[in-house]
């Protein structure tokens, strides 16, 4: 599978779990929006699409999936992986 497919689901799960546990700091409107963008084009391009098109759009939705990372203790770790997939 496509690496950036991986990160992008990767995010989506942790910031589900964070959505039904009601724990996040951040807009809950705001996030559910950004994640309904996100996972309609992985769900459906998930593997439809070849490596280049997901640089792309991860390069043009950088900042809303950067919004999508948990603040926690891995957030670093996140980042760095994702500035290696751009």
């Amino acid at each position: 599978m496509i690496k950036q497919v991986v990160f992008l689901k990767k995010v989506l799960r942790v910031r589900k779990a964070i959505l039904r546990s009601n724990t996040g700091k951040k807009n809950p409107y705001q996030v559910i929006n950004y994640m309904q963008e996100i996972e309609k084009y992985v769900d459906a391009y998930g593997s439809k699409y070849d490596e280049e098109y997901w640089k792309g759009f991860v390069n043009s939705r950088y900042e809303k999936i950067v919004f999508l990372i948990p603040g926690n203790a891995s957030k670093h770790k996140s980042l760095t992986e994702l500035n290696e997939l751009t």
